[in-house]
């Protein structure tokens, strides 16, 4: 497992270096596509339901590595407000790999490394990938859809 993170940072590291750089050649509609994505990974490491659920379409989709079935927004708050009151956020990292914008819809690709503690205090380590889709709401983006989650374990 340890050598999995440090080869996950490594990888993460280059992208975002690589990337970082090309940040600034994004477009508008790129650049608030991540903020939204920016927002809602600050929010859910809060624990900030409400905040969470403000970035969520009523339309939602969402599919994590983990579950049977796609979720529609309810069932998804229901599952973050338990994770909420069950655990916390200490740490994470993201790292955009590609974003593309077509009029009132977005689609961002990005890698994440995040820690989190449970009530016991027992701290985990995930990494992995998530394809988020995003509307337009207004003059904000609000996700409608995402599939991904941690990327499969050697331990």
């Amino acid at each position: 497992m340890r050598n999995l993170f440090i080869l996950s940072s490594i990888v993460a590291a280059f992208f975002l270096t690589s990337i970082s750089a090309s940040a600034g050649d994004w477009s508008k509609g790129q650049k608030s596509a991540w903020a939204t994505i920016e927002a809602f990974w600050k929010a859910e490491n809060k624990g900030d339901a409400d905040a969470v659920s403000a970035l969520l379409s009523d339309d939602l989709q969402s599919w994590s590595n983990n579950v049977a079935m796609p979720r529609n927004k309810s069932k998804t708050m229901s599952w973050f407000r338990f994770g909420f009151e069950n655990g916390k956020g200490i740490k994470y990292d993201i790292s955009p790999v590609g974003i593309v914008v077509n009029g009132d819809m977005a689609v961002v690709h990005y890698y994440y490394m995040s820690i989190s503690e449970d009530r016991d205090g027992k701290r985990e380590s995930a990494n992995g990938r998530w394809s988020d889709v995003l509307v337009r709401d207004g003059k904000s983006w609000k996700f409608i859809a995402w599939q991904g989650g941690p990327d499969a374990s050697d331990d």
